[in-house]
């Protein structure tokens, strides 16, 4: 007996282009990314994940949105977030991971610190 699910008639998600992130605090950074082609299927979700290191990735938003703020990051860190698209046929692989290191302000007065730039 062959037993077929979803996916073996539909084409899962293709994998999706990394987040376009942008810089909008020393702590903050917005994040955006297209729609994927889901090739006739309906979209579950995006999944976006964050890691320091570009190994251990954690979920940091799961939903249908195409944007998402980052909050509360570290200064003087490397952030990485890759993308996940799920639909009803199944999930995409993951994007490739997009890194941004966010600023340091340590040199600046701590009374300065929201408007020192370099």
């Amino acid at each position: 007996m062959t037993v077929m699910t979803l996916s073996d008639d539909y084409q899962l998600p293709a994998q999706p282009r990394g987040p376009d992130l942008t810089y909008t605090g020393p702590t903050i950074l917005a994040l955006k990314w297209n729609a994927s082609d889901l090739f006739g299927i309906p979209l579950i979700s995006y999944t976006l994940q964050m890691s320091t290191d570009d190994i251990t990735f954690n979920t940091i938003f799961q939903g249908m949105n195409t944007s998402y703020n980052a909050t509360g990051l570290i200064t003087n860190t490397t952030y990485y977030f890759r993308l996940l698209v799920t639909s009803l046929a199944g999930d995409s692989p993951y994007s490739n991971s997009v890194g941004y290191q966010t600023d340091d302000f340590s040199a600046c007065p701590n009374s300065f610190q929201s408007w020192c730039l370099f």
